[in-house]
């Protein structure tokens, strides 16, 4: 299936696309809300900016994939391949990840409030300053996963495996590690700077740290939404207020029309 054929059926009103063939297909900015893409593969992907809110996503072939800024709001990504995507800035609040594969996947920035990724496999990810905040972490693999300056306040971390992360900076006030358990840090001082206070591929993109997307696709929704320069409105001095449609005096003495 090719992008103009997944467009025209979706704006048909179909929204079954299971086991669909899309690798390294190009849908940036793409609206494909409660679309059901389970076991559907799109390894390598381009899904930045793509509207994917209350999608299904089960098993689906993700690995590689350019998720960046995306919305998968109440999205279901159960047993999902996410290996090495980048889902930097991307909103899954409330997103189901059970079982998902997200070894050496790049969430930073990215907002995960209240998701569920229960026995998730997030080794090796990339979760600087990631929103965690009321998740649900239990028997998640987070061995050697980066998680400084991450939110984990009130996050369920029961039975999970964090051996060698790293949480410099990281709070998870309110967690529940159960039985008192402490998490393990790779041991770097707290004063370490973990990163940048914002990345650069987020100022450039204009995206906003763990934002929620805007309800209606941007008008250049064929690309990764960027905030486009613009000129400031030149202010009238006050001695040219009022002065429109008048002769105002050129410099040198001259007039103008």
């Amino acid at each position: 299936m090719n992008l103009e054929e997944l467009m025209k059926k979706y704006a048909d009103g179909e929204r079954d696309f299971r086991g669909a063939r899309l690798s390294n297909i190009d849908l940036r900015g793409m609206v494909l809300r409660r679309a059901d893409f389970t076991g559907a593969d799109l390894r390598g992907a381009d899904l930045r900016g793509v509207r994917l809110s209350c999608a299904v996503l089960q098993r689906c072939h993700l690995s590689g994939a350019d998720l960046r800024g995306a919305d998968l709001d109440e999205a279901d990504l159960s047993d999902a391949n996410l290996c090495r995507a980048d889902l930097r800035g991307a909103y899954l609040a409330s997103a189901r990840l059970n079982r998902a594969h997200l070894g050496e996947a790049d969430l930073g920035w990215a907002n995960l409030q209240d998701a569920i990724l229960a026995e998730a496999d997030l080794f090796l990810a990339k979760l600087v300053r990631t929103r965690l905040s009321e998740a649900d972490l239990r028997g998640a693999n987070l061995g050697k996963a980066d998680l400084a300056l991450a939110d984990l306040t009130r996050a369920d971390l029961r039975g999970a495996e964090m051996a060698g992360a790293n949480l410099t900076g990281a709070n998870w006030e309110g967690a529940n590690l159960g039985d008192g358990e402490e998490p393990h840090t790779d041991g770097r001082p707290e004063t370490e700077p973990a990163s940048p206070s914002a990345p650069d591929w987020l100022r450039l993109t204009g995206l906003e740290p763990c934002p929620k997307p805007a309800e209606q696709p941007p008008p250049w929704s064929g690309f990764l939404p960027i905030a486009l320069p613009t000129e400031p409105a030149r202010l009238r001095s006050r001695g040219e207020r009022g002065t429109r449609g008048r002769r105002r005096p050129r410099r040198g003495g001259g007039q103008v029309s």
